[in-house]
């Protein structure tokens, strides 16, 4: 079943958000300095949109951007995968490149411009990006988790095929889901990473936790938008979004779940699902990624709940 549907709705929303996103002033320099780069990302992490197909009906909110600023792939990620973020989705969208009814002469066009030439990272199908057999191809990468919650069961084929896909958009994980984050401060907490946020917080006359709540309180207030809130099924992972957690308050507001009477659903100890109006949110109480941390049986009920609320 694809999920490409003529849906205006969505892809008005979703232009509706891009067009007011304010542009970051950034520019690529090969030489730019650790601090420099961490500067920059730190710049434009609240406005990240995301990965995959914008008008599928599946959302997943992972805990934070995984950044290391001290490694080449670090840098890597600013500037592939966070920068060009939302030039990517602002060309996809003009009619230049086809427009919103192709998306297969899209991810073409794309393919042949940018991954061609390696140098930038096509958010529609990220896994073309990164080598066959590579680190984004297992089972225990965040991709991987998301893969096997949405097919498990192998609908049309096994979820480690649809994960390795490079080639068909129709076949592909991300084409069934849009991924994205709701810590806008990358995870990497080594003590050079937490030097360079002190070190640019005071060149901001701040301290590093006052800068720490204003990109939080600009990232909330990106994703507290219409178009988040237009899919049917958003999971949320990672333990602090369980209830009673200060992650999960702002989750509920922005999700549009906050000062509502939702039905709420316990599927075990850590997962629990709540429902208003026909959407659903499935918080998951550990980080979909690693190895041991949501079981297979936690797995498999998840898959369960999706497809009985997607109506697959």
């Amino acid at each position: 079943m694809t999920w490409w549907d003529d849906n205006e709705a969505r892809k008005n929303e979703f232009a509706t958000m891009l067009n007011g996103i304010q542009e970051a002033p950034y520019h690529e320099d090969d030489n730019a300095t650790e601090m420099e780069i961490t500067s920059a990302l730190l710049e434009e992490s609240p406005r990240f949109i995301g990965h995959g197909d914008p008008t599928s009906r599946v959302l997943f909110i992972g805990k934070e951007l995984a950044f290391d600023p001290r490694t080449v792939g670090g840098r890597n990620h600013l500037r592939h995968e966070l920068h060009p973020n939302r030039v990517f989705w602002n060309s996809f969208m003009s009619p230049g490149i086809n427009g919103w009814g192709q998306p297969q002469n899209n991810l073409n066009n794309f393919w042949g411009n940018w991954q061609g030439q390696n140098t930038m990272f096509n958010p529609m199908i990220p896994q073309r990006y990164f080598p066959p057999g590579g680190k984004t191809d297992k089972e225990n990468h965040t991709w991987g988790k998301y893969s096997k919650v949405l097919f498990v069961d192998g609908q049309n084929r096994g979820y480690l095929d649809h994960l390795r896909e490079r080639n068909s958009w129709d076949l592909a994980f991300s084409h069934y889901c849009f991924l994205t984050e709701w810590n806008p401060i990358p995870g990497k907490t080594h003590a050079r990473a937490k030097q360079l946020m002190a070190d640019i917080a005071r060149g901001n006359n701040i301290t590093a936790r006052q800068l720490r709540m204003q990109l939080s309180a600009q990232r909330e207030k990106h994703l507290d938008n219409p178009y988040y809130r237009s899919f049917t099924v958003t999971i949320a992972s990672g333990a602090d979004f369980m209830p009673g957690r200060k992650y999960n308050k702002g989750l509920m507001r922005v999700m549009g779940f906050n000062g509502y009477e939702v039905d709420r659903v316990q599927i075990n100890v850590r997962d629990c699902i709540f429902t208003h109006q026909g959407r659903s949110l499935i918080i998951v109480g550990n980080q979909l990624s690693g190895s041991g941390l949501v079981s297979d049986e936690r797995i498999q009920a998840l898959n369960t709940a999706i497809q009985g609320m997607l109506e697959i």
